[in-house]
């Protein structure tokens, strides 16, 4: 059996998570109260709160559920973490495992030592480092992947686009004017952007580049291919140590004012399911310790 401690906080506190030394499961419900689970007798789980603020530090395995409007801060996750359904900003320092966020708002974090798996971003998704592979999809902002060591997948991203990779990158970018969709990888690199956006193009690659589907079908050995369409409003620059294919496609009907509305309907019109569905998958988990 687990340990389980509840906290009274309103429906906005700041929760700051200062270290864990397990893995962490955090996710958003429609209490205005903070629940803590652990394993055992709660030896393991010191908790120190103030006003709308509550910090926690614990040396096992951690599952939170926190008001959906929680300011989230991270300092430390030993081992993987999961985090879902918070509408406020999340701020992680180092997660030394995989990650994975799903249904939250903007999220800014310095160290993911796993893989990062994100969808669902509602504002910007900022990572200095991924020393795994990362996949990204549906974020209604910016994404800014400062280094990722190994492959990048960004699908359906509505704002601009700046990456770094070790090993290939497939991107889906909106493009839409005034965004930048910059790219650098020492692998492969495959872009698909909407046939109709107006972009100034910079292709750079030691390998093949190809532009389909775009304008004018374009292709070279290797080396530079610059070339402008449309209004130019958006700027697309891609670098790699390997192949290049740029593809155009439909559009896909969502930029990112309309992603972030969709997004807020969405997480509504599924709040109540989800909570349940999560709170009882926690205590299952719990019970089963």
């Amino acid at each position: 059996m687990g340990a389980t401690e509840t906290l009274a906080t309103g429906p906005t506190p700041r929760l700051t998570l200062d270290s864990i030394e397990g893995n962490l499961v955090l996710n958003g419900w429609d209490r205005p109260e903070v629940q803590l689970r652990v394993r055992g007798d709660g030896d393991s789980l010191s908790v120190d709160s103030s006003g709308e603020g509550v910090a926690i530090h614990c040396e096992d395995d951690l599952w939170v559920q926190a008001p959906v409007q929680a300011s989230i801060t991270i300092h430390s996750v030993a081992g993987n973490a999961s985090l879902s359904m918070i509408l406020n900003s999340v701020t992680i320092g180092t997660i030394e495992g995989n990650t994975v966020v799903n249904s939250v708002n903007a999220v800014t974090a310095g160290r993911i030592e796993g893989n990062l798996a994100a969808r669902l971003i509602a504002g910007d998704l900022t990572v200095d480092t991924v020393e795994g592979n990362a996949q990204v999809a549906k974020v209604a902002g910016d994404v800014q992947l400062g280094r990722v060591e190994g492959n990048v997948s960004l699908d359906e991203i509505g704002g601009s686009i700046h990456a770094t990779a070790e090993g290939n990158v497939k991107a889906k970018a909106a493009l839409a004017p005034g965004q930048e969709c910059t790219i650098e990888a020492e692998g492969n690199i495959v872009c698909e952007i909407p046939r109709e956006a107006g972009a100034a193009v910079t292709l750079k690659a030691d390998g093949p580049i190809r532009v389909k589907e775009f304008g004018d079908e374009r292709s070279t050995r290797s080396g530079n291919l610059a070339f402008e369409q449309g209004s130019a409003q958006a700027r697309l620059n891609l670098t790699a140590e390997g192949s290049i294919v740029v593809r155009g496609i439909p559009p896909w009907g969502m930029d990112g004012s309309d992603f972030a509305a969709g997004f807020e309907e969405e997480m509504a019109l599924r709040s109540v399911e989800i909570t349940q569905q999560i709170t009882e998958q926690i205590e299952s988990q719990v019970n089963e310790l």
